[in-house]
C-alpha cells in the first residue's frame, strides 16, 4: 500500500516511535505492515511515517476478529488455528502454561497481535508452491517478536521452546482439519503442509536468535 497522501492533523496522527509502543511492537515490524498494507502510514515531506491513531485501535481490536478475503481453504485455516488457541487457553479442558499465565495483559496483548498476523501470513501462503521472501521475513519479524517478548519475561530456554510448540501446533492443526472439510487435492495439501513447516522453522530460529540476543551477557537457565 502506497503511504496516504493527506496532512497530518493534530492528535490524529503520531510518529513511528510512538505507534511502536502503542502496539508494543519494533520498528522494523511496523514498517513491514505499513509498506504491505497492514497499516496505512503516511509520509511527510521529509520522508517520515506517521500513523493514525484509529488505524492502530482497529490493529489491536483486529486481533479478535476473523479477517475476510481468504480463499475458502485459507480462511478455514485461518478460523481454525484460533479456535484451537482459545480452547488451549480457556476451554473445558485448556491446559496449564506457566509461562503464559505469569504474563501481565499488555504482554499477552502482544502475544495475540502477533498471533493473529502470524495466522494471517501463513493463511495466505496455503496455496503457494513456495514462500515469498516477503512473507517469510515477516515471519522472522513475528518470531524475533516472540522471542524478545518472552525474554523480557525471563523464561527458560525450555519454556521458550514449550511456546513455540504452543504456537506451531494450532498451525499444523489446522491444515489438517481444514483439509478434511474441503476438497483440497493431495497436491494442494503437500504445498500447504510445506508452507506451514516452512513457516515453523523459521519462527523457531528467529525465536531463538531473539531470546540469545536479549539474553546476552545474562545468566540463562536451559533447565
Amino acid at each position: 500500500m502506497e503511504a496516504v497522501e493527506a496532512q497530518p492533523q493534530e492528535g490524529k496522527w503520531v510518529s513511528l516511535g510512538a505507534a511502536c509502543r502503542l502496539l508494543g511492537v519494533n520498528e522494523s515490524t511496523l514498517r513491514t505492515w505499513a509498506d504491505g498494507g497492514v497499516i496505512r502510514a503516511f509520509r511527510t515531506p521529509g520522508g517520515h511515517r506517521r500513523f493514525l491513531r484509529d488505524d492502530l485501535y482497529a490493529a489491536l481490536q483486529r486481533t479478535e476478529e476473523a479477517h475476510p478475503g481468504h480463499t475458502l481453504t485459507a480462511q478455514a485455516f485461518s478460523d481454525g488455528a484460533t479456535k484451537r488457541i482459545r480452547r488451549l487457553l480457556h476451554g473445558e479442558h485448556s491446559e496449564s502454561f506457566p509461562w503464559y499465565d505469569e504474563m501481565d495483559d499488555a504482554t499477552r496483548g502482544r502475544l495475540r497481535l502477533f498471533g493473529r498476523r502470524l495466522l494471517d501470513v501463513t493463511a495466505g501462503l496455503l496455496d503457494k508452491k513456495r514462500p515469498s521472501p516477503q512473507a517469510m521475513e515477516e515471519v522472522r519479524l513475528i518470531g524475533e517478536e516472540y522471542g524478545d517478548a518472552l525474554a523480557n519475561r525471563g523464561l527458560t530456554i525450555r519454556e521458550l521452546m514449550e511456546a513455540f510448540v504452543f504456537f506451531r501446533t494450532p498451525l499444523t492443526e489446522a491444515v489438517r482439519a481444514s483439509s478434511r472439510k474441503s476438497s483440497t487435492e493431495s497436491e494442494e495439501l503437500a504445498q500447504a503442509w510445506q508452507q506451514v513447516e516452512a513457516v515453523a522453522d523459521m519462527l523457531m530460529i528467529a525465536m531463538a536468535d531473539a531470546y540469545e540476543r536479549n539474553r546476552n551477557g545474562k545468566t540463562v537457565n536451559t533447565v
